[in-house]
Order: structure tokens, then C-alpha cells, then sequence
């Protein structure tokens, strides 16, 4: 099988009310990397594709300095994210190359539980070098796939 991953390459910055932003940013204030995604099968042709949708949200009212500060912010967990999509597709590619099907939506789904998973992680460790609040990463209940 053949891993394709789209839909990352680009995270859109949405200046939105500090409203939404409490409701789609989990408490943040100022601001908000996140990400959307979606796991599909061909197995008649081979092909796994994920795809991803990224969005970098900030606070309406930011500008200047602070706004700068939002952006490098969230700009440093959209770069983890990145290579967290580059590790995916890569060990995905690996240990579904040599198959010529994928056994279920299961399967599929347990692989973006597991990369949600390391994403919470990388964002937590990031929060923890800056001193900002720590996120609580649980673990998905299934075996990490490999």
C-alpha cells in the first residue's frame, strides 16, 4: 500500500472573535494551532490518503507586538505538527508497504489516535520549555501501531 498525506502543507491564519476563540481554542485566550483530519482506503488501488486540515486561529482585536507573539507561538506547533505528519506517513508507509490492504477503518483510525496522541506531547513539551500551561495527553487504550 501507498500513504499519501495533503492537506498539511498550509495552515490558514483566521482572525476570529475572542468568543470563538475561547470555544474552539480550549481556553486559550489569544489564540490557537489546530488541525482536522481524515483517513480513506482505496485498497483496489493501493492507497491510504490522509488528509489533513490546518488552521492557525488568533484573536480578532491582535495586532503589533502581540499579535507577532501569537503567530510565533503557534507557528512553532504548526512546525511540530509538520514533521509529526512527516514521522506518520513514513512509518505508515513502512508498515503498510508491503501489504495490499488495509484491514479496516479501525486500523486507520487507531494510527490517528496515536498521532493525536504525539501532537498532544509535542505541544505539552513546547508549553513546558516556554512555561506556559501544560496540556493532559492520555494515551490512546490501543497498541501503538507499527
Amino acid at each position: 500500500m501507498r500513504v499519501v498525506t495533503k492537506g498539511y502543507q498550509q495552515a490558514p491564519v483566521k482572525k476570529i472573535s475572542g468568543a470563538m476563540i475561547l470555544k474552539k481554542c480550549r481556553g486559550h485566550r489569544k489564540g490557537c494551532f489546530h488541525y482536522d483530519s481524515r483517513a480513506e482506503t482505496d485498497n483496489k488501488n493501493g492507497v491510504v490518503t490522509i488528509t489533513f486540515a490546518a488552521v492557525i486561529d488568533v484573536e480578532l482585536t491582535l495586532a503589533g507586538a502581540e499579535l507577532e507573539d501569537v503567530l510565533k507561538h503557534e507557528n512553532q506547533h504548526y512546525a511540530d505538527f509538520k514533521g509529526l505528519v512527516s514521522n506518520l506517513q513514513t512509518n505508515m508507509q513502512r508498515a503498510l508497504g508491503l501489504r495490499k490492504e488495509i484491514t479496516g477503518e479501525a486500523e486507520l483510525g487507531n494510527w490517528l489516535a496515536w498521532f493525536d496522541y504525539d501532537y498532544c506531547v509535542a505541544s505539552a513539551n513546547y508549553h513546558r520549555r516556554i512555561g506556559a500551561p501544560v496540556e493532559i495527553c492520555l494515551e490512546p487504550n490501543t497498541p501503538r501501531p507499527r
